[in-house]
């Protein structure tokens, strides 16, 4: 395989995929597992979605635990919205070892795609505590808090995002809503008061703080 892999490899460094496809059907011998990944990777770039889910298939009869074969189905599935089965691909290549933050947190989003804010909430977690100042793990965590009615966790944790970027008016107005949903009609005031003064505009926020106001007098 070193002499096709060469070829592949110069192809691929100028991004031409047709041809580096055409090289690997006219490839005689077994693939390995690893030019099958190479040709369903390939597969994928060209939206030939079917076929290169065959490839990454083949390539994990050949070779069950082969990580970067579930990974690949994982990404695959998450691109195509087949959300259980990226989800069930993504788990099985997390128990062979892969640890990435941005694994975890994938594996948060995709539960949360599954309706189950519980498992979201531990995998953002441990994600976070992989990759501790990624502020999109923080806004995934605080999601999937907010959908598992962990409201108490929520507002600690929204406490520290606004603290890291105290001028974000987004921030603010997610405060309100959480300071709405605990019956706190003073908190929700000051924040969306906050989210005013950073130049949040919809008619929506200017009525609620309009009417927070008139319950205050």
């Amino acid at each position: 395989e070193y002499p096709l892999a060469e070829q592949l490899k110069l192809l691929l460094k100028t991004s031409e995929y047709l041809s580096a496809l055409k090289l690997l059907s006219e490839y005689e011998d077994k693939k390995s597992p690893a030019l099958l990944l190479v040709e369903g990777q390939l597969l994928m770039q060209t939206d030939q979605w079917q076929q290169a889910e065959l490839r990454f298939k083949q390539a994990l009869v050949q070779m069950p635990d082969l990580l970067r074969g579930h990974l690949a189905l994982a990404t695959l599935y998450h691109r195509q919205e087949d959300y259980q089965k990226a989800q069930n691909s993504l788990s099985k290549a997390i128990s062979l070892g892969a640890s990435d933050a941005n694994q975890y947190a994938l594996l948060g989003y995709l539960h949360m795609q599954n309706n189950d804010p519980h498992s979201a909430v531990a995998a953002y977690q441990y994600a976070l505590m992989l990759d501790a100042d990624n502020d999109d793990i923080r806004k995934g965590l605080l999601f999937a808090l907010i959908n598992s009615h962990q409201i108490n966790a929520a507002r600690n944790l929204l406490a520290g995002m606004l603290a890291r970027d105290p001028e974000n008016s987004q921030l603010w107005l997610q405060r309100t809503n959480l300071a709405m949903q605990a019956s706190d009609e003073q908190l929700a005031l000051s924040s969306i008061e906050a989210a005013l003064r950073l130049g949040e505009q919809k008619p929506s926020t200017k009525l609620l703080a309009m009417q927070l106001h008139l319950k205050q007098k």
